[in-house]
């Protein structure tokens, strides 16, 4: 890992906007470190109605910068910096911010979707997104591996 990386810098990003969220708008007590929820919303959480009736279109890449707590947040980052500097390292550094952010858009639209009453946030729909992209590499590529018996 090097700080050249993409996945680096939006983990930076992540803990910065995570901090400014229980800063300007405080702690709830639902969790440990977890931001109010109606600050939550403010900043742009995933939230059906506001994209579809009003616009808001920040709203389906916000939700990867905004996190519920405290474990929230530690598991993403862990998470996506896990599978997304190997992945990285693969694909060159563009590439992997447009499988990140798309598998974030993705992520968000399939979410709002399938729950529209309800808010989200945090960077799942990108860590899953590489996640499968991962998987699909190892099936697509499994026989080039080396691994030709099975297990």
């Amino acid at each position: 890992m090097s700080w050249y990386q993409f996945i680096v810098w939006i983990s930076i990003v992540e803990v910065l906007i995570f901090i400014i969220s229980i800063a300007v708008y405080g702690l709830s007590n639902e969790a440990f470190l977890a931001p109010n929820y109606h600050g939550l919303k403010e900043l742009g959480a995933a939230d059906a109605k506001s994209t579809k009736n009003d616009y808001q279109l920040y709203r389906l890449i916000m939700p990867a910068f905004l996190h519920a707590h405290f474990e929230h947040i530690a598991g993403n980052v862990a998470f996506q910096i896990y599978f997304g500097s190997g992945i990285e390292h693969g694909i060159g550094f563009f590439r992997f911010a447009f499988l990140y952010l798309i598998t974030e858009i993705g992520g968000v639209l399939l979410a709002i979707t399938f729950h529209p009453e309800a808010y989200g946030v945090g960077a799942s729909c990108a860590g899953f997104g590489l996640l499968g992209y991962y998987l699909a590499y190892l099936f697509t590529n499994w026989s080039f591996m080396d691994r030709t018996k099975p297990w």
